[in-house]
């Protein structure tokens, strides 16, 4: 299963379209974790209102200590890191699990395309 795990800081004006783009996913297979690094607006409030089963919020006084803390505790061999203003395609989650679980798959890493400005973009690099 993916963990996804995200870094907020007062996240309450962006962070809804992610949380939309996660409830519009196809499979439901996945534990997304939060990394908060002290907000003072309802962005932590906002992600504890959600009827998911599987996220858990990790709390601290920076945001890269946040997102450590929240990678550390992700039980899955693989995880997505998304930022709080990122919107997920709704079968990101199924076509990652797909290559997770795919018994001749011996993948590492797995890249996905991206958005920008309207036009895609794809990983480069060697």
């Amino acid at each position: 299963m993916l963990s996804i795990v995200s870094a907020t800081l007062n996240s309450e004006e962006r962070i809804g379209r992610f949380i939309e783009s996660l409830k519009l996913q196809t499979s439901k297979e996945f534990i997304w974790y939060v990394a908060d690094g002290g907000s003072e607006d309802r962005t932590v409030e906002l992600i504890q209102e959600l009827d998911f089963s599987r996220v858990h919020v990790v709390k601290r006084s920076s945001l890269y200590e946040a997102l450590n803390v929240a990678i550390e505790m992700s039980d899955s061999e693989y995880y997505l890191v998304a930022g709080d203003d990122d919107i997920l395609a709704s079968d990101a989650v199924s076509i990652a699990n797909k290559i997770i679980t795919d018994s001749d798959s011996n993948a590492d890493i797995i890249n996905f395309n991206c958005m920008i400005d309207g036009q895609v973009r794809r990983p480069t690099g060697g």
